[in-house]
């Protein structure tokens, strides 16, 4: 499987959107804090789900947000229940490896029902759920291709509310290699966006001069306006200090 994801046909989408919902709605029917609005009304919790996974999944335009948000209504389900739900539904798509384009799309219905939910704005209890997108992932892509799909994610969190997107550091490795430094990604991310944040998730501080960590982060946090942010990390992966052997 790429890191794009899995292309599948309809039945196959509908048969990983069932089970996956299936066990979702078995989830959030042990939880406390859903048991009361799932459990009395699980096949119906399970066709609703089921059918916004097969929608997302074949990449199509359909009702399933709509029914969804409707079932969260009449069940009275509240801003951190349907948090929660989201995030049953996620876990146990996952298993399923269906690709990071496909999980984009169930996080952007999913914002799109909270959206549905609370369209007067913020509630009182806090911003709830949030997505961002975090890239770490094999350098299986010929080519400018390995950044396709950072670009595109990019721009498609961009458009659709995410919050942040992060890239990592990592160096002479397949896995994680095509990232080795943040801030060259942060900047390619700087020039397709306008709204997310562009963090560095993290910068190793130990193989850098810090006052070159903070140079090149000035660059980024110039470039977009205000929207970077940094994580810092000691480095675990012996093949990188190979750029900085006395730390």
């Amino acid at each position: 499987m790429s890191e794009g994801g899995i292309g599948v046909d309809t039945r196959t989408a509908r048969q990983i959107g069932s089970a996956a919902a299936s066990e979702a709605v078995r989830r959030a029917a042990r939880d406390d804090r859903l048991r009361g609005r799932v459990a009395d009304r699980k096949p119906v919790w399970e066709a609703c789900l089921r059918e916004l996974l097969a929608q997302a999944l074949v990449a199509q335009v359909g009702p399933a947000s709509e029914q969804l948000a409707l079932l969260c209504r009449q069940s009275r389900l509240s801003r951190d229940a349907f948090d929660t739900l989201g995030h049953h539904l996620l876990s146990a798509l996952l298993p399923h490896r269906v690709g990071a384009d496909a999980l984009i799309r169930v996080g952007a219905l999913l914002s799109a029902v909270r959206g549905r939910l609370h369209p007067a704005g913020p509630a009182a209890n806090g911003p709830g759920m949030q997505f961002s997108l975090y890239y770490w992932g094999n350098d299986d892509g010929p080519g400018a291709l390995k950044y396709r799909l950072l670009l595109e994610g990019a721009r498609f969190a961009d458009d659709n509310g995410f919050v942040a997107l992060w890239t990592p550091e990592r160096h002479f490795h397949a896995f994680g290699g095509p990232y080795p430094n943040p801030a060259v990604t942060g900047a390619a991310v700087a020039a397709v966006t306008s709204r997310i944040s562009v963090r560095a998730g993290s910068c190793v501080v130990p193989l850098h001069h810090p006052a070159r960590v903070a140079e090149e982060w000035a660059v980024i946090d110039n470039l977009t306006g205000g929207r970077a942010a940094i994580a810092v990390a000691s480095g675990w992966q012996p093949d990188d200090f190979i750029l900085r052997p006395e730390n």
